[in-house]
């Protein structure tokens, strides 16, 4: 995903549209029904948009070796 939106110069407008559509079709889906899950599941999201963002700068470049972020019921775990 940020191969593809690397230099898009996405800004925090399309992160919250995202971020709703996201959460709505979580919601939608009500699979689990989990405060919890539905909790972790949009703070993972946040990040990833997040991230998303800040490669989507002109003039970015991926570096191939990013590691892929890791996560677990308590957040981001590396």
């Amino acid at each position: 995903m940020l191969l593809i939106h690397a230099g898009t110069e996405a800004d925090e407008k399309y992160s919250s549209r995202f971020l709703s559509c996201f959460d709505a079709a979580v919601s939608d889906a009500a699979r689990p029904d989990d405060g919890n899950f539905r909790s972790v599941l949009h703070d993972f999201m946040v990040s990833a948009a997040n991230e998303v963002r800040a490669e989507s700068l002109r003039g970015s470049k991926v570096p191939v070796d990013l590691p892929f972020p890791q996560w677990s019921w308590d957040g981001a775990t590396c």
